[in-house]
């Protein structure tokens, strides 16, 4: 059985908490740990065990931003050729990427044994855009096509397959607000990567900024402002200002970077008496 998917079919909504940022601040001296994986999970348990999160969550992005701070080499390596694809293509064959990225996840599998780890990406659409940026600092913003990603959920889908053994109960796809699908058949192009979630039986969901012209019913799950067509759990993405809970299956909330423990503490307390 899936624990992500176990929990949010229980009558009682998780709260799934974002707080990155928050606990950078406040638990890292704002320099999280993202290259280090034993000081990671260090830091990562600090902030768990303060917020108590409903799910745990390994950003992927920030992982590689700071990756390719550290790495220069592997940045000038995905800009050997101005080609959309070559970058994410040469960034996610980078071995010692996956490595890296599969040793945080274990810890944070054996580290929170009962609570769903998820392991959460750019959409294929909006990696190729992010890692073609990363390469081309200074060109301007590219165009992705229907092809370039359905290209790209096939170097995702494959990236993937080094987790198989992780742990990991669901993979999460970020939109950015330039490419939130237009139609199912933009949808359809991320068809590699929900059949691999599939195959592992790992719950497969999307994080949308606003929402769509599409049927999510492919996915397992949506966090959105609101419900989007098809969507058979819709984590609803409350403000922080927000008192209550209203989600039928989850919340999703995001801590500010410059809140104050106390009130942190005391609004995910009266979020989790509304639910």
């Amino acid at each position: 059985m899936n624990r992500l998917l176990d929990r949010l079919d229980v009558p009682a909504p998780l709260l799934w908490i974002d707080a990155d940022d928050y606990c950078e601040r406040l638990l890292a001296n704002g320099r999280a740990p993202w290259t280090d994986a034993a000081a990671w999970l260090a830091w990562q348990r600090k902030g768990q065990g303060l917020l108590r999160s409903d799910v745990v969550a390994l950003p992927v992005a920030r992982v590689i931003d700071a990756w390719l701070a550290a790495q220069p080499t592997v940045r000038s390596t995905m800009g050997l050729k101005n080609r959309l694809l070559l970058p994410l293509r040469t960034l996610l064959a980078n071995e010692a990427l996956r490595v890296h990225l599969v040793e945080m996840i274990g810890g944070l599998r054996s580290s929170q044994a009962s609570t769903p780890v998820v392991l959460v990406l750019p959409s294929p659409r909006a990696w190729v855009a992010i890692a073609y940026r990363q390469a081309f600092a200074d060109e301007p913003e590219p165009e992705v096509g229907a092809d370039d990603a359905d290209s790209a959920a096939v170097y995702i889908a494959d990236f993937l397959r080094a987790f198989g053994e992780a742990g990991l109960d669901g993979v999460l796809l970020v939109e950015s607000a330039e490419t939130v699908p237009a139609s199912d058949d933009d949808l359809s192009c991320y068809g590699a990567v929900f059949n691999l979630a599939a195959h592992y039986r790992w719950a497969c969901g999307i994080e949308l900024p606003k929402t769509g012209d599409f049927d999510a019913s492919a996915l397992d799950f949506v966090i959105s402002d609101e419900p989007q067509t098809g969507a058979r759990r819709h984590g609803h993405r409350i403000a922080w200002q927000s008192e209550t809970a209203r989600a039928v299956h989850f919340s999703f909330i995001t801590v500010p970077a410059d809140g104050e423990p106390e009130q942190v503490l005391e609004r995910l307390r009266r979020l989790r008496e509304s639910a």
